[in-house]
């Protein structure tokens, strides 16, 4: 959507013409991928409580951090597990 939004008016000659439109979009699409490259770490051949041990944020737990072990099994009952019907 950005690129639509944007193209003409990058690529009029009075800006930056079609060619730097596309070396300004490119550039940008190679920033992101160097940030990528630095920012995401490495998953190849961990487990998935691995991953998600490396994902976890501070808080990320809330749902169950204050409740009694009443009110943590009920959650548990009735939390949606995916498939059947």
């Amino acid at each position: 959507f950005v690129v639509s939004a944007t193209f003409l008016t990058i690529s009029s000659p009075a800006v930056l013409t079609s060619y730097g439109a596309f070396w300004l979009y490119g550039s940008v699409a190679l920033a992101g991928l160097l940030w990528l490259y630095f920012a995401l770490p490495e998953t190849k051949g961990m487990s998935l409580e691995e991953i998600e041990e490396l994902f976890q944020r501070p808080g990320d737990n809330v749902q169950t951090s204050g409740l009694s072990a009443a009110q943590k099994e009920l959650l548990a009952r009735n939390t949606f597990s995916g498939g059947g019907h």
